[in-house]
């Protein structure tokens, strides 16, 4: 069968696209032969000597003394580093307290993988998957099979734990406090990883996004670690040659993966080759002794420039369309960034106009307590974590952003440690001459993306137009067309379901995929896309949501958009849905078309937050109740007879972990086309005294308004 697609497929393609295919495939087999055989060699020498890598005129000896002296530069100068150490042991002690607790259970083989908190034991086994207990063998990289779904083992643990944050944690803690443990800590558990993972076998050299976010924390453990007694110039040359295998490895395995759009072979590289590219320009440019480290820099340099002017769309989202892996690819970007600043290496105005940009989106879906919603797959992926580990919170973002872009408007409350340890003490100084913007963020929307925020002081509703994203190749998307999330009153009220695993419990990825998770419309149990049951981040294309209008006002906020879905019938059944936001009242109106024939049941969803309680009024209404005293009241403006009933449904906010929560479902079975109204009104604490009389009051005003009944009407 996989022959026969393949067919089809070649049939449509022109001779010049198939030859360059050819040659494609041809040049990675001959790459992948010779990187076999040169790893051979590499394995059985080994231990050989580093001496000959660097290309230096001093002696090794000399080299390494230089190198990890104090007074020679990184992100941060040596002086920079202890003005940032004198400054939290004075002003940011909460920082200091916090990092010391957890470099304190990581003395103990205690530590949080994804948010999870696991002992490892006396010895750590860097192979094992210590959730499910499976451990994979130490084959050669190219042999490790990543997923397998016979079992629940899930591969994003192992790799977690060798990406070595625990080692900037480490050192931080040693850095701050000065005590030996932490580091003498981090150099034996460094070297038992080195130990138990020679160069090219088993699962942390299976993915070359995995080495190089590892090298990019040694670097950074590196930094704090560098004046420790410990480190001794027998861990100073096992450091500096396995920072050169890393630089190696990630040379000759970049993971390139271009497709074929629009009947042509075409680039269509993910977060995988941006990280690839940053772990290598890290690398140049904290070793440029390195005989390769010129031609990794060019190389690094020159297609990481390419890659975010491809990856970012124009309105500044990353184009897997997720905001979890915007962030990750977010961090990636203004950390090469800031270490090219340092180094004094030019950036091309148009590359630092798209990263601004991406730290716009962020700004603008970042909810109030700095929470995100969480839209699409999350997997709490980090690139560094240089401040506090709260894995959903993206507000060191904008901290990082302000600073380096000199944008007061990206400024929150209070710095976060990531931006001083990336800017020093004169970042701070940055940051507080910022005239902070204590007004409301305006509703935008991020049209090439198709991601719209309605806003005002009160409200935030994130609404989902986009498509799959990757040129049509998704990975990371979800079956969620035109839906949203809705933050009111410092309260999530109305949430996506985040994604919670991925090769662990197949049946739930596909769960957490579906319509049914998502805040939809759902015509006949349909799927608005083909879910493949056998590739956990493949995803059809077959709908394409377009947006027909979008105006934000200063009054009122409108928002129509549409996809067709072609049914099982072969027919087409189009769902048209418009969005107005009256920022006065602060309430919302969703207005749901279904176009097409035939008898039909549509199913409209509503996802409660997991804390919100939810109760049924007047036999039609849905009513959430949060713990603050905030309420939200749902009513069906509509002739048509529905069905409601309450659902037991789930979320994830972290990788791993979901929590069961309450869903709303409106059911209607009868003739298409039809229309359906909701008004969505956000009750504050101190409105919800009277809320019954407050919401009869609003509906009545609503009604009347001239505005809102041409919405209704149109």
């Amino acid at each position: 069968m996989q022959w026969l697609k393949k067919y089809r497929i070649a049939r449509n393609l022109t001779i010049a696209t198939l030859l360059a295919i050819i040659w494609n495939k041809c040049l990675e087999r001959y790459k992948r032969t010779r990187f076999q055989a040169y790893t051979l060699i590499q394995r059985i020498a080994y231990f050989s000597k580093i001496e000959g890598k660097i290309h230096s005129e001093e002696t090794f000896e000399l080299f390494l003394k230089r190198k990890f002296s104090l007074g020679h530069d990184f992100i941060l100068t040596d002086y920079q580093k202890q003005e940032v150490v004198d400054l939290i042991k004075k002003r940011y002690f909460r920082w200091m307290d916090g990092n010391v607790k957890i470099a304190e259970c990581i003395c103990g083989n205690k530590i949080s993988i994804l948010g999870m908190n696991q002992e490892l034991g006396d010895t750590i086994n860097w192979h094992k998957d210590y959730i499910s207990g499976y451990e994979w063998e130490n084959k050669y990289f190219t042999k490790v099979k990543r997923i397998e779904y016979s079992d629940d083992s899930d591969i994003k643990y192992p790799w977690e734990l060798s990406r070595f944050h625990l080692g900037v944690y480490l050192g931080k803690a040693y850095v701050l406090t000065g005590d030996e443990r932490y580091a003498q800590k981090f150099f034996l558990t460094y070297r038992n990883w080195v130990e138990s993972n020679p160069i090219y076998m088993g699962v942390n050299w299976s993915c070359t996004m995995e080495v190089s976010i590892r090298v990019v924390n040694l670097i950074w453990t590196m930094f704090f670690l560098k004046g420790s007694r410990c480190f001794d110039d027998d861990m100073k040359k096992l450091f500096v040659k396995s920072i050169y295998d890393h630089g190696k490895y990630i040379y000759n395995n970049l993971e390139i993966n271009p497709q074929i759009i629009d009947g042509r072979l075409r680039k269509a590289n993910g977060n995988h080759y941006i990280a690839d590219l940053v772990g290598l320009l890290y690398i140049a440019l904290t070793f440029p002794e390195f005989k390769e480290s010129k031609e990794w820099f060019h190389k690094a340099y020159n297609e990481l420039l390419s890659e975010i002017r491809l990856q970012v769309g124009a309105d500044g989202v990353h184009y897997e369309y997720s905001l979890n892996y915007h962030r990750l690819v977010l961090e990636m970007v203004l950390s090469a960034l800031a270490y090219l600043k340092r180094a004094n290496v030019e950036i091309p105005d148009d590359v630092k106009e798209k990263v601004e940009k991406m730290v716009e989106f962020v700004r603008s879906y970042v909810l109030p307590d700095g929470s995100i919603p969480p839209i699409r797959d999350i997997d709490n992926g980090r690139f560094h974590i240089l401040g506090e580990d709260n894995l959903t919170d993206h507000r060191h973002i904008l901290c990082i952003g302000a600073i380096y872009f000199g944008r007061d408007d990206f400024a929150v409350d209070e710095i976060c440690e990531d931006a001083i340890w990336f800017f020093g003490v004169d970042g701070l100084k940055i940051y507080e001459s910022f005239k902070m913007q204590n007004g409301s963020i305006m509703s935008k929307g991020f049209e090439e993306s198709g991601f719209y925020i309605l806003r005002n002081a009160n409200s935030h509703m994130f609404v989902n137009c986009s498509g799959i994203g990757r040129k049509g190749f998704g990975g990371h998307t979800h079956n969620d067309f035109l839906g949203f999330d809705l933050f009111a009153y410092d309260t999530s009220f109305l949430t996506d379901s985040g994604s919670y695993v991925y090769s662990r419990f197949p049946d739930w990825r596909h769960k957490f995929r579906s319509v049914y998770a998502h805040n939809v419309v759902v015509v006949d149990k349909h799927e608005m896309n083909k879910i493949s049951e056998s590739d956990i981040f493949r995803i059809g294309n077959e709908v394409k949501p377009k947006v027909n209008y979008w105006a934000p006002g200063d009054n009122f906020d409108l928002l129509d958009s549409e996809y067709t879905l072609k049914m099982e019938d072969q027919t087409n059944i189009t769902h048209n849905r418009r969005y107005l936001f009256d920022k006065n009242r602060n309430c919302f109106i969703v207005k749901d078309v279904v176009n097409g024939n035939g008898e039909r049941t549509i199913e409209t969803l509503f996802h409660f937050s997991e804390t919100i309680k939810v109760s049924i009024e007047n036999g039609s209404c849905l009513r959430g109740d949060a713990e603050s005293g905030a309420s939200l009241l749902i009513i069906p403006m509509t002739d048509k007879q529905l069905r409601l009933r309450v659902d037991s449904g789930w979320i994830s906010r972290l990788y791993g972990v979901k929590t069961m929560r309450q869903v709303g479902i409106y059911e209607y079975r009868g003739p298409v086309p039809v229309e359906f109204n909701y008004l969505l009104c956000p009750i504050s604490a101190l409105q919800r005294n009277d809320d019954h009389v407050f919401t009869r009051k609003m509906s009545k005003d609503i009604y009347s308004d001239e505005m809102v009944s041409d919405f209704l009407k149109t």
